[in-house]
């Protein structure tokens, strides 16, 4: 395994935090990277490449997590606002609730959805975003998600490094005024991202690829941040990671996502920034 990838979860989150996750298809191929939720029927898991991987359960034999993540789950009849997913094996979804084994078919799950948030103080709590459950966090010095950027294989047999031209990182921890950066006539995502915590892993994965998809209607604007000591959290007072603000295409800034930021809250937000533009 890449050691940049390794480093990625350092810190001691309890039951959120994974070093990696393994995805293991009916053909015996096996894939370490992140879950990242499940929608239309598909599980969505990003590779340590930095592919986002959508497959249906029926080219899955299983896939585990490194340590529960907590998230929101739908299933036809019922729903958990908060519930720590565990894996998926023999067609069986495995959550886990106050220590307590839970396995759902897998016919009855609608979706997934990510819930985190880490909080600047250090006597705060890990705590899912609809208050229902808290978990202890210990005071940790964060370590970079990874030190490579994305690659893509050219024809000369080599990685070469890649930057999408919808996601610009506008600041490594420096300070910087967000309002100069914001892109003019399009919906921007402000990401602030704090690699070592799962939730903002996944939920930036979601919104780039939203902004992929939206080619010259969206883009994002990430902050790379190395802790809360950065000098752009203490310009901006940032108390808790990850944070998602979204600015609409006049530069108004229109939604801040601080402490709930499932797919669906991001989508309401977007929505909310498309002042009437086709999007």
């Amino acid at each position: 395994m890449n050691k940049t990838w390794v480093g990625v979860y350092g810190m001691m989150l309890v039951a959120t935090v994974a070093t990696a996750d393994t995805l293991t298809m009916t053909d015996g191929k096996t894939v370490k990277g992140l879950f990242a939720g499940f929608e239309n029927r598909k599980f969505e898991f990003k590779t340590e490449e930095g592919t986002l991987l959508k497959e249906y359960p029926l080219k899955i034999r299983s896939l585990t997590t490194d340590s529960p993540v907590t998230v929101s789950a739908k299933l036809s009849g019922k729903s958990y606002d908060t519930i720590d997913f565990v894996g998926f094996e023999e067609r069986q979804i495995q959550f886990s609730r106050n220590g307590q084994s839970i396995r759902e078919p897998i016919i009855m799950l609608l979706s997934i959805q990510m819930l985190a948030v880490l909080s600047k103080d250090p006597e705060a709590t890990l705590s899912d975003p609809l208050g229902a459950r808290t978990t202890t966090v210990a005071a940790v010095t964060p370590t970079p998600v990874r030190a490579d950027p994305p690659r893509k294989w050219d024809q000369t047999g080599k990685w070469r490094e890649v930057e999408s031209p919808q996601t610009d990182v506008i600041s490594r921890g420096e300070s910087v005024d967000i309002d100069s950066k914001l892109k003019k006539g399009m919906v921007n995502v402000v990401h602030f991202h704090l690699p070592s915590v799962v939730s903002s892993v996944r939920q930036g994965t979601y919104v780039e690829s939203l902004a992929a998809k939206r080619y010259n209607r969206m883009v994002v604007l990430k902050l790379e941040l190395p802790g809360f000591n950065a000098p752009v959290c203490k310009d901006l007072k940032i108390n808790s990671l990850p944070q998602f603000w979204i600015y609409d295409g006049n530069g108004k800034l229109v939604k801040k996502l601080t402490d709930r930021f499932t797919e669906s809250d991001i989508d309401a937000a977007l929505k909310t920034a498309r002042s009437g533009r086709a999007f």
